[in-house]
């Protein structure tokens, strides 16, 4: 039998030998159909099978793309409208609170990224879900602060917030290695804003937006524990020890302690009480607590160690911070005013300054 010229790559020519599709079953002349030597299929049939294969190819496809198609996905989903409308008390109204970060503010946010980040969005737009109109959403509590909100918006859509370099008066510029520059100003400017996110994202039960706000929050801490000067009367602390004490009143304003009672003190006590039994303390020392000898220092060591543990994260690391700094803080009014106003960071910082892991040991 003579091949036909198609399978050595050239063209029948002249020959003409008769094929068989198996696929259809047509017989048709070689230099009719040139497809047949590749395929063993007519050029019909050959169309439904490439047809079939380029399916199938398509169907495996989105196991690559999922999440992108996923975020993408979420720009599809309802808007809500979300205006932003807080009070403005007596002790916040300033020219900064007049400006227009702080007015009153209106934002279209896409449900399913509200839903995916935030435990309130979730469960508020559960109840709109069947609604025909878009659903409308007034945040009007002291703790919904315009420019926070901006961040948790920016986060959102970026999974991160910024916060805009503004001109300052003083800059105290010290060296952090690698030719870089600290600007402790930026620094101390950036605490507060960094606690109204951690105060909002706890509000609004969104977890991802309040690790990104603590995370930021550590690092200007950390910074301003190692440059920040040692004295009361220096001109930086009369900038960042004012801004350490507004990020205190935020942050214990807006957080709650997970080991304390909402209802009473007394909670916390016995829970003291049982944790000094289980350690094998039957009463804590009442005026001297390690003067019952090495044995007893270590248990109540491990005592302190598991109320800091315990504590709100944002709560623990400022506490931490002001036993560090806490022979210049104390020197200051305004914070010795806090420690009368705010009790509960009387206590941290004082299991801070005399617990196992604080940084004054």
């Amino acid at each position: 039998m003579v091949l036909c010229q198609t399978t050595r790559g050239g063209r029948c020519g002249s020959q003409s030998f008769a094929i068989h599709c198996k696929q259809c079953g047509s017989n048709q002349n070689c230099t009719e159909d040139r497809h047949y030597c590749a395929d063993n299929a007519c050029s019909g049939c050959r169309a439904i099978l490439l047809a079939g294969s380029a399916k199938m190819s398509t169907t495996a496809a989105p196991t690559t793309t999922n999440v992108p198609k996923a975020f993408s996905n979420s720009f599809l989903s309802p808007v809500v409208r979300i205006t932003l409308a807080p009070p403005l008390s007596s002790s916040t109204i300033s020219l900064a609170s007049l400006s227009h970060e702080s007015a009153e503010q209106t934002y279209y946010l896409h449900s399913a990224l509200l839903s995916q980040h935030s435990t309130y969005f979730t469960s508020l737009l559960s109840f709109t879900s069947n609604s025909q109109t878009s659903p409308n959403v007034t945040l009007s509590e002291p703790v919904d602060d315009p420019a926070a909100f901006a961040r948790f918006v920016e986060f959102l859509y970026c999974a991160d917030y910024s916060i805009p370099e503004t001109p300052v008066t003083v800059h105290h510029g010290h060296s952090i290695g690698g030719g870089s520059t600290l600007d402790l100003a930026s620094v101390v400017g950036a605490l507060t804003v960094h606690a109204k996110c951690y105060a909002l994202g706890e509000r609004l039960m969104a977890p991802g937006f309040k690790s990104l706000a603590l995370a930021k929050l550590k690092a200007g801490l950390k910074a301003l524990a190692l440059f920040a000067p040692n004295t009361a009367n220096s001109s930086m602390a009369h900038t960042w020890i004012p801004a350490v004490v507004e990020t205190i009143r935020i942050i214990y304003e807006g957080t709650h302690r997970p080991y304390s009672s909402q209802q009473e003190n007394y909670e916390w006590a016995e829970r003291v009480e049982r944790k000094a039994e289980e350690l094998g303390v039957v009463q804590m020392p009442p005026a001297k607590p390690y003067s019952y000898g090495s044995r007893h220092k270590e248990k109540g060591n491990e005592i302190v160690r598991a109320l800091i543990e315990s504590n709100d994260p944002a709560r623990q690391v400022l506490a931490n911070f002001c036993a560090v700094k806490v022979e210049v803080l104390k020197t200051r009014e305004e914070f010795r005013y806090m420690l009368k106003e705010w009790g509960e960071f009387a206590e941290d910082l004082v299991l801070e300054v005399m617990g196992p892991g604080g940084m004054r040991n």
